[in-house]
């Protein structure tokens, strides 16, 4: 329980730090909050799933965990949208909105965190994912990093649902390492966007 706690605690801490050390001087301000809306969701998500605590406090705390977690990757599409200049087509703006909407709904309908699974495929993995290769080649450094970024979360998905309990310490514990770790490779592109001018 306290070893899964602390690694909801190393993303909160991680997404603290790159968001401190970036928030004055930095464009993309959607992908900024991507990175502390994650960090907040894991920091919560921490508290969530203590034991310790009262269940109906804990379901509390895993329905705020997992919106801010819808919202984190809203934010991650609609700085994607931004970048690439894409947000100016009103049905990429519509769909990108009605999106959001819908699996906040679906998780207010049932508190579990398939939504924000679903969610995070459909917008992370497919949709910018496939931006972002498609658009490689606009500014190199900023893309790749992002790319690896994304697919080191794909990872942490895979060996959340995937690897169950065939690792000596819980697949959810490697998978909140994993993150950690695609926050700070992000970053290092989010900073890198900052040498073109595609700004938001």
């Amino acid at each position: 329980m306290w070893f899964s706690f602390s690694t909801n605690i190393l993303i909160f801490a991680t997404a603290l730090v790159i968001y401190l050390t970036m928030k004055d001087d930095y464009k993309q301000k959607y992908f900024l909050w991507f990175v502390l809306l994650t960090g907040i969701a894991a920091g919560v998500a921490a508290f969530g799933h203590l034991e310790v605590l009262n269940p109906t406090l804990q379901k509390v705390l895993l329905f705020i965990s997992r919106m801010v977690n819808i919202a984190s990757i809203f934010s991650f599409m609609t700085g994607t949208f931004h970048y690439f200049k894409l947000i100016d087509n009103k049905w990429i703006k519509r769909t990108n909105n009605s999106a959001f909407l819908f699996f906040l709904c679906w998780l207010g309908i049932d508190n579990m965190f398939l939504p924000v699974t679903y969610y995070g495929v459909i917008g992370m993995a497919i949709i910018s994912l496939g931006v972002f290769v498609k658009n490689l080649k606009v500014n190199r450094l900023a893309t790749i990093p992002v790319i690896i970024g994304i697919c080191l979360i794909i990872l942490s998905a895979l060996v959340f649902y995937v690897m169950n309990n065939a690792l000596p310490i819980s697949p959810a514990d490697v998978s909140h390492i994993i993150i950690a770790v695609s926050l700070v490779v992000m970053a290092r592109g989010f900073k890198n966007m900052n040498l073109y001018d595609i700004s938001i």
